[in-house]
């Protein structure tokens, strides 16, 4: 599982958008989980996991994103068990 390490500030800007992803916003820095991560130019596409509460399709669990590279502190690709432990409980 990647996640994605966001400023705050990306969170708050994107408004209500935000309110469809799957952010953890209880630590220092946000980030959302994600998987078939790409880099093109000055973004970072990914499939980030939707919010459980805003799924009207199980079918459809991930949003393509494209987040600039600017906003982001970090990319880790963690199992699921290092996932829980730094806090993200998908």
């Amino acid at each position: 599982m990647n996640l994605i390490y966001v400023t705050k500030k990306w969170a708050e800007s994107i408004g209500n958008a935000a309110d469809l992803l799957l952010i953890q916003t209880d630590l220092p820095g946000d980030y959302a989980s994600d998987k078939n991560l790409t880099v093109s130019g000055q973004f970072v596409e990914a499939d980030v996991c939707r919010r459980p509460a805003t799924m009207s399709d199980p079918k459809n669990l991930f949003l393509r994103a494209r987040i600039p590279v600017q906003v982001i502190a970090a990319i880790f690709d963690f199992t699921e068990a290092e996932s829980k432990k730094v806090g993200f409980t998908p």
